[in-house]
């Protein structure tokens, strides 16, 4: 059974089959067989933009795949930034500017048809798509988790650092 976010899956399937020109390509993790998703990060490593619908929760582990892979995460929901806002990467310390290295649209409007998010891709300017994938360049290496300790601000220490900053405010 899908989960409550991901009722805007298969409406994004069709807008997508449906673009034509190759512009839009589906890559499903259960359909590779190859445990290590080669295939996966391939796909998402050749793309600009890559969706990032919802399921069980708003937001999934795609998206930071998506970053890690250079390519732009697209979501349909404000709540990545609201529920865990220290998985933006290092802007979610205090005093560091938030990098914008994603786009959001508003799922409702998407569900309701009055966003076609393909067109609205194809609308962006060369120069602001090209500044999303910088700044997802930038931001991938505070999406992964170090092997090394001797590694500074990974994914670990970013939620660590975020978390204390949040509970320092609290006192």
């Amino acid at each position: 059974r899908p989960g409550p976010y991901a009722v805007i899956r298969e409406p994004l399937s069709r807008a997508c089959e449906a673009a034509g020109n190759g512009a839009c390509a589906r890559a499903d993790p259960h359909g590779i067989k190859s445990k290590h998703f080669c295939g996966l990060r391939g796909t998402t490593m050749a793309a600009f933009f890559c969706l990032q619908p919802g399921g069980d929760s708003p937001y999934r582990k795609g998206f930071f795949d998506a970053v890690v892979s250079g390519c732009v995460p697209v979501v349909f929901s404000q709540q990545l930034y609201r529920v865990a806002p220290w998985h933006r990467g290092i802007e979610a310390l205090p005093g560091v500017p938030r990098a914008h290295h994603a786009i959001v649209f508003d799922g409702r409007k998407v569900l309701d048809g009055e966003v076609d998010v393909f067109s609205e891709l194809a609308k962006l300017p060369a120069e602001r798509v090209a500044a999303l994938r910088r700044a997802a360049r930038r931001a991938a290496p505070f999406q992964q988790y170090a092997v090394d300790d001797d590694f500074r601000m990974d994914a670990f220490e970013i939620i660590l650092r975020a978390a204390l900053a949040v509970a320092e405010r609290r006192v």
